[in-house]
Parts: structure tokens; sequence; C-alpha cells
């Protein structure tokens, strides 16, 4: 699900968001990657998500997060409202839901935080996923920056689509954002507050892409020099007979 105008997202007229510039470059690449279906600005409505929600094995959000920590069961992923619902996707709207999503990516700020409670720890976004049925949830533990969040994330279903396991595939996309990365951006708050829980294999909800290595590709390469050059050894001998 992505984020547009997200200060026009739903009728709680107190709320001053900022509108998320790279949220919308985030789904549609992950949509390209997947070949999955995405819901863009004012399509991306939390009567949507309710709809259609149990039809899909990977759930990804791209949007704001609200924090409550008084009343933490009313923290909230930011969607569209409309005539029937408010744009708000409370925590405890998703204790009353089932889901069939193996897995939920929730970008966007302090998905995986909250009040603690004696027994049931953090009282989060993202436990109201784990309630509603998803034994994956990547998350995060702070504000995150929507610019270093989009780059995570492709990274992330990159190599979630080589077949890595769902942690090592996280490893790998932060390893590699750091390698790209340069100055400030390379700061452990842009890229660490990502965390994932959940079971240790890859997931079954995509298929994976087969990547040949280089050393598949430097055998290929050799075999083929091989047999030119037989066959111009063999034209050669030829000629000399002749």
């Amino acid at each position: 699900v992505g984020a547009g105008d997200v200060a026009r997202q739903n009728k709680y007229k107190d709320l001053t968001l900022t509108p998320l510039t790279n949220a919308a470059l985030e789904v549609k690449r992950i949509r390209e990657l997947t070949s999955g279906k995405a819901f863009f600005g004012e399509l991306a409505t939390e009567a949507q998500f309710k709809a259609s929600a149990r039809n899909y094995g990977i759930l990804h959000f791209a949007t704001h997060g609200i924090l409550n920590h008084k009343y933490p069961l009313y923290s909230s992923l930011v969607l569209m409202g409309d005539e029937e619902e408010d744009g708000l996707l409370h925590t405890y709207e998703l204790y009353n839901m089932q889901l069939n999503a193996e897995m939920v990516a929730l970008s966007a700020c302090n998905t995986g935080i909250g009040a603690i409670k004696k027994g049931e720890g953090a009282m989060s976004v993202a436990r109201g996923f784990a309630y509603a049925g998803c034994p994956n949830i990547a998350m995060t533990l702070w504000p995150i920056s929507d610019q270093a969040t989009q780059v995570l994330m492709e990274n992330f279903y990159i190599y979630l689509l080589r077949g890595l396991p769902k942690a090592e595939a996280l490893r790998q996309a932060k390893l590699n954002f750091l390698n790209t990365g340069d100055g400030l951006i390379c700061v452990p708050y842009f890229w660490s507050g990502l965390i994932l829980v959940g079971t240790p294999e890859p997931l079954h909800s995509i298929e994976p892409i087969e990547y040949s290595t280089w050393s598949e590709y430097f055998w290929l390469v050799a075999v083929i020099a091989v047999l030119v050059v037989l066959a111009i050894g063999l034209i050669l001998a030829k000629k000399q007979k002749a």
C-alpha cells in the first residue's frame, strides 16, 4: 500500500503529516520486482485494505505510522479515508482481522514499538499484525527516513527473490546500503531501525529468481572458448592438408 499526499489522507483534521516523496517510488519498484498489486494515493484506502488484505501472501505498507504512547491500541497506519473508514488503521482493528499473509513489511515510523505490557510485550502496530495471523513482520524501532527505507526495502526484496532466508536478505540489504552509501546516510540511525521478526526460512509466497553465479558464467565462457579454438584448429588443419 503506497502513500501519496498523506496530509489529505484521512478525516482527522488535526494531523499534520508531510508527504512521503519516496513512498510511491518504493511501492512501484517492489510491485515491479514481485509482479504484485499496488494501491497508490487515493486508492490506498483503509476500506480497500480491509476488503482485500486476506487475498495476499505479502503485505507492504509505505506510509506514515502514528504512535500513541498513552493508548497503544490506537497506534495506527495512515491510509486514505472515505465514507466507510476514517483512514487510520488502528492496532485494535487488526485484532479483529484474520490475515493469511506470510509476511507484512511495515515501512512506516515506529511500527515495532509501543507501551510494554507485562506478559504481552510491546503493544505495537506490528503486534496487531502478528495477532491477526502474520508470522513474519519487518518493522521499525524509531522514526525513519523514507529515502533510506526506499533503498533498504528495494534491496530486501531483491535478496528475497534470490531465495535468501528473510533475516539474511535484510542483512544483505543493509550491507548493500552501507557499501553504496556515503556520508551521513551511513549512520546507524538511517538503516539499523528496520528489523525482522519471524521464521528463519526463505519466503514461500514469492517465486525465487534463479541467478547464475560468476563461476557458472566463467565455465560457460571457457567451454565456448575451447570450442572456438578447436574449430579454428580443424579449419587450419584442413587448409594445410589441402
